[in-house]
């Protein structure tokens, strides 16, 4: 298996590099559906004088309007060997005025181009207006079946 940026966790560049490649993904995404104005950058892994901080997401967005988010967490192919990739939807109780949306696509992979891929077709469909739960956990199903 080929894994892209493998070091990300202990190269900065390629730190940078893998985070660049997620929010470029996310943004070919937003703009082939016109929905860039839509979700902003929220909880961001990053580098704090040349240590990586990985204790937040590598890449994640929020639609407050729609109380909508992805969270993005690329593993360490090195530590990570029982699943190459995984994902669910997370809901949070939330207040209309809280920093929180109420559901999340949670990604979680080894990062390969055929998981950004995967990643690909799950975010396509829940950046869609009338994509609810219960459709993105049915397609989950459908391309990551247990």
């Amino acid at each position: 298996m080929r894994y892209l940026f493998p070091n990300f966790l202990t190269n900065s560049e390629e730190f940078e590099d893998a985070r660049d490649y997620w929010h470029k993904l996310c943004q070919d995404i937003m703009s082939k559906y016109h929905e860039q104005q839509n979700w902003q950058k929220w909880l961001n892994d990053q580098i704090n004088d040349g240590e990586i901080l990985d204790n937040f997401p590598i890449c994640s967005l929020i639609n407050r309007g729609r109380t909508k988010g992805v969270v993005i967490n690329q593993q360490d192919p090195e530590y990570h060997t029982k699943w190459e990739v995984s994902a669910w939807v997370k809901t949070c109780e939330r207040q209309a005025n809280e920093f929180w949306a109420e559901e999340y696509l949670v990604f979680n992979c080894n990062l390969t181009e055929e998981n950004a891929q995967i990643f690909k077709g799950l975010f396509e469909a829940w950046i869609q207006p009338d994509c609810d739960r219960m459709q993105l956990e049915k397609l989950i199903s459908e391309i990551l079946p247990n």
